[in-house]
């Protein structure tokens, strides 16, 4: 058996079967990162958006520089990959499920008066004020995920949830309050 080093090194010199054998041992990684978006309807971009995360680290993992073993790295390629991901086509796919999406209040636990916007229109224009780190939390708050489940599911702190949604709801309120104009 080949020394992974020896493989990762040919691989980035653009051994196709070095990358090929590569993939091939880690591609499991793709699903497991997936699962953390198991309530998503996206997967089937998940798993596209995390083989290219997975490939991306196989051609960009240095194993004398690096600190993390390659799982750990291919991880966080293949989550950032698919968070990308999530943030860019849900103009295609749309995540949030249709109950939530006929309740727009809960988007921002606030009343709308206005019957300018319906749900798809509000959500697409919250889409448009939050930037990519605020977008996948938002969506899974508004799918009613506690702020651990959120924390866990996109490897950040309860912290950082809160500051993210509370930072997403002030947005979207402004946004409403323009909306009714």
């Amino acid at each position: 058996m080949t020394d992974e080093k020896e493989l990762f090194l040919k691989a980035q010199s653009g051994d196709r079967d070095a990358e090929n054998l590569l993939f091939s041992r880690y591609q499991n990684l793709v699903s497991i990162v997936a699962a953390q978006f198991s309530n998503i309807s996206y997967r089937d971009g998940l798993i596209s958006d995390g083989s290219l995360g997975l490939l991306n680290a196989i051609r960009s993992y240095e194993p004398d520089m690096n600190k993390a073993s390659f799982k750990t790295f291919a991880s966080t390629c293949i989550k950032n990959k698919m968070l990308d991901g999530l943030s860019k086509n849900t103009s295609d796919v749309d995540p949030i499920p249709e109950d939530v999406r006929k309740t727009p209040e809960l988007i921002v636990n606030a009343d709308i008066s206005s019957n300018k916007y319906n749900a798809d229109e509000l959500i697409a224009e919250i889409k448009n004020i939050l930037n990519e780190k605020e977008w996948p939390v938002f969506i899974l708050y508004i799918q009613q995920y506690s702020y651990k489940e959120i924390a866990d599911r996109l490897d950040i702190t309860k912290k950082d949830v809160d500051n993210i949604i509370q930072s997403s709801k002030r947005k979207a309120k402004v946004l409403l309050t323009k909306l009714r104009q």
